[in-house]
């Protein structure tokens, strides 16, 4: 698995050890000796001169920015093609530079090309400093190390089959995944002849009553995102998230395949049961969700709220103490909600001027000016937001509708029939929410007609119904 405060510790060691910050070090002992002069870990003037403009997702021109703290050992180097060219070659020459000086011992070179971690054999996690290829699929049975990085406006990715004395490295000015399908191009043109280490070759499906071990949900360890896992069939699973759902079909006793090629591979502690999955996101596992949940005093195992709320719990959503009451019926004001929210979506805090004239003294001031930023909230008028008010379920509704259909996340879906309550302004939002099935017990059918509870303010056991339901896979 890839995490950047390991990079970032790592670059802290040097530090220590060397006596000399990391972009010297680095510097000195690898850009100097290569000849790497046009990079360096930290933006110098000559570089933001020669710096070629990037553009966000609307092809707007992005200024030039820097970091903080200036150099990230994790993520910050800028460099050229032909810079990183001379790092491969050095690389593939068991780290010797073009004058035979050694820049990394044979060693290391060998530590580095070698997979440390792997969830499965056919599915490896990383090496030193290298991760698996980004398509596993279009490898074509060759050994790859690779590395991709991203920071606002640029892209990049270096890949290196090793025993082909091959080294490839691109970058561009934009956030997009054209590395992805270079990657898959390069290999198909020349290493086409390759096979995929992804053939059943004989493997004996097991029964659906065995794979049953498999199902339940995971959350990823690295980004917010839950995966459901359901058996389909013999040998074969229903895998979804929040924004797909395939079939994959059973080639080994831990590793499946879906029909674009891509692996799923499971890991199982020293007893068996399975613990982690590897699939959407290859550079994280994602962890089985217990279904044996710590309790708060007050919601116990058997309380109509006890999957939403212990389920947000164990997955770090909540911050209240399992030895205190959670008071599953208190009211949630305006300004906690959108508090709670972002941190479910990873939406930072805002130091911008705040829109709202009446939130400067709310403890989420920040986290509301966030949600304005993020093209989420409208205020009540007259440049309020009114952060201490109970918030009405319609209200919440409609922020939750916002966010999920500008994104893509969901499709609006307004064909649920309400009962009478709801404000005209929030029927879509109220009944599309219903269709998506994103609320708890509270909300009941009669006559083919659902009652929201639109006027009613939102309480804690509710909100937590909302929250963890919009997470859940379609």
């Amino acid at each position: 698995m890839y995490d950047n405060f390991a990079s970032r510790l790592q670059g802290y060691i040097v530090q220590q050890v060397s006596g000399e910050s990391f972009g010297s070090y680095v510097q000195k002992h690898l850009f100097k000796p290569l000849g790497m002069t046009s990079s360096s870990f930290s933006v110098t003037k000559d570089l933001a001169r020669r710096l070629v403009p990037s553009y966000d997702a609307e092809g707007n021109a992005i200024p030039v920015y820097g970091f903080s703290p200036s150099e990230w050992p994790e993520g910050s180097m800028l460099s050229t093609a032909s810079d990183m060219a001379l790092f491969m070659k050095a690389f593939l020459n068991e780290g010797r530079a073009a004058d035979g000086s050694v820049i990394l011992s044979p060693e290391s070179v060998k530590a580095m090309s070698t997979y440390q971690m792997a969830i499965h054999p056919d599915l490896p996690d990383t090496t030193y400093g290298f991760e698996s290829p980004v398509i596993p699929s279009t490898t074509n049975g060759e050994d790859v190390i690779s590395k991709g990085g991203d920071i606002l406006g640029y892209s990049s990715l270096l890949w290196i089959l090793p025993d082909r004395k091959t080294g490839v490295f691109v970058s561009y000015n934009a956030n997009q995944d054209l590395r992805n399908d270079l990657f898959t191009a390069f290999m198909n043109h020349y290493y086409a002849s390759g096979k995929s280490s992804y053939d059943p070759l004989g493997f004996k499906v097991q029964s659906a009553e065995h794979l049953a071990k498999f199902e339940g949900l995971y959350s990823d360890l690295r980004i917010k995102l839950l995966t459901k896992v359901e058996v389909a069939g013999d040998g074969t699973l229903m895998v979804s998230d929040t924004l797909s759902r395939h079939q994959l079909k059973q080639i080994d006793e831990l590793l499946f395949v879906d029909d674009e090629g891509n692996p799923l591979a499971f890991k199982t502690d020293a007893e068996g049961r399975i613990i982690y999955m590897k699939y959407s996101n290859l550079f994280s596992y994602a962890g089985k969700i217990s279904e044996d949940l710590a309790e708060f005093p007050d919601v116990s195992a058997d309380h109509p709220y006890a999957s939403y709320i212990l389920s947000l719990k164990s997955l770090g959503y909540l911050t209240e103490d399992l030895s205190e009451p959670f008071q599953p019926t208190q009211t949630v004001i305006r300004g906690a909600f959108i508090h709670a929210f972002n941190a479910i979506w990873s939406i930072p805090e805002s130091s911008n001027p705040s829109l709202f004239k009446d939130i400067e003294n709310s403890p989420y001031r920040k986290d509301i000016q966030a949600a304005v930023e993020a093209g989420m909230l409208n205020g009540t008028g007259s440049g309020l937001f009114e952060p201490d008010r109970p918030i009405l379920r319609e209200e919440a509704a409609a922020i939750v509708y916002r966010l999920l259909t500008v994104t893509g996340i969901r499709v609006p879906d307004s064909t649920a029939v309400l009962a009478p309550g709801t404000s005209k302004w929030a029927a879509d939002a109220v009944s599309s929410a219903v269709s998506w099935k994103l609320h708890g017990p509270e909300v009941t059918e009669s006559n083919g007609m659902f009652d929201y509870g639109s006027q009613r303010a939102l309480n804690k056991q509710e909100l937590a119904a909302l929250l963890f339901t919009m997470l859940l896979p379609k």
